[in-house]
């Protein structure tokens, strides 16, 4: 299991049980241990009760090491292509996942890494090869809180400015690449109720969402949720232009 801690079964357990010793979970370990058994028509009150309400996530979202990140720790030319310079990619922990020809982004939620975008990279003859199965265009690692996050919210609130607000989190790149600060990104159209609580944190937040269907329902949704909360302005796009 790499989430967490990257250790092994034991310490798992340990973790899931709120124990702070191998020897506290014996009593959990030895009932796989051994001749012990489950009698059939137990097993479901067994597996209600592991199941039950009442056992909850210490976490509001899953916590993974960084450590994953060094397998990809290249960066791929594709980013200078995009205005990417080396050094934002490096600050930004940028990389290139090799097994799938993605460039991968990883996403940062108040100090811990919480899951990873990959995005499909564009075939260039003669320079580099495209992703060979190139939609869709970003994939998200297991669990990725989408709904519940904003990328680039730890830089924004570091500052304690007004915001940009856009939708992918590569114009949040680009813009740290121009010296930009205060872009965050909702991870497309979709903008939750939490998403907006996140917003509603910052004293100014001017809205620009893509110049498409999708991004003119975004930008109204938005619009109408943070104006009685936050001075809010909204930056009308040139049709295919966006950050």
């Amino acid at each position: 299991c790499y989430g967490h801690w990257s250790g092994d079964l034991i310490q798992l357990i340990m973790k899931m049980e709120g124990k702070a010793s191998v020897d506290a979970v014996v009593p959990v370990l030895s009932r796989f241990l051994g001749e012990a058994v489950t009698a059939a028509e137990d097993f479901p009150g067994e597996l209600d009760a592991l199941l039950a309400p009442a056992v909850v996530l210490r976490r509001e979202v899953t916590v993974y090491s960084d450590r994953i990140l060094d397998s990809w720790a290249t960066v791929h030319p594709y980013l200078a292509e995009r205005g990417v310079d080396e050094a934002t990619a490096v600050r930004l922990r940028l990389g290139w996942d090799p097994q799938e020809n993605r460039i991968t982004i990883p996403h940062f939620w108040r100090g811990d890494l919480v899951g990873w975008q990959k995005r499909a990279v564009p075939d260039r003859p003669g320079r580099w090869p495209g992703t060979e199965n190139p939609v869709p265009k970003y994939r998200s690692s297991p669990g990725f809180p989408k709904s519940m996050t904003l990328y680039g919210y730890d830089a924004a609130k570091a500052t304690g400015g007004p915001i940009v607000v856009v939708e992918s989190p590569f114009s949040v790149i680009k813009a740290e690449a121009l010296g930009v600060q205060g872009v965050v990104a909702t991870f497309g159209a979709t903008v939750s109720d939490r998403q907006v609580g996140l917003l509603s944190e910052f004293p100014h937040v001017r809205v620009w969402m893509d110049p498409d269907t999708a991004g003119r329902g975004a930008e109204r949704r938005l619009v109408r949720a943070l104006e009685p909360l936050v001075r809010t302005e909204l930056v009308i796009s040139d049709a295919g232009r966006d950050l």
